[in-house]
């Protein structure tokens, strides 16, 4: 994930609970999470409920990340930060 699309997602600082996949990921240079199998739907889930509310420039990009994450049956995602 770009730091253009990350700031773009994160940009109102909204507040997030910990049972929110984003919760985990919403400081760009200090990420260093795994989701597991079933933690990796919910995250897909969350991110497509984002595409909305990013600038055009940066949706094709999250709905690569979306795709890619949706086309193979994954066991793990990681996300490390900067």
């Amino acid at each position: 994930m770009s730091e253009s699309l990350h700031r773009d997602m994160f940009k109102d600082r909204i507040k997030l609970k910990k049972n929110n996949p984003l919760f985990w990921i919403r400081d760009y240079y200090l990420t260093d999470h795994s989701f597991s199998s079933d933690e990796v739907n919910r995250l897909i889930n969350s991110l497509q409920e984002k595409i909305h509310e990013v600038r055009a420039e940066n949706k094709p990009e999250l709905e690569e990340l979306i795709d890619d994450m949706k086309a193979v049956d994954l066991k793990c995602v990681v996300f490390s930060g900067d």
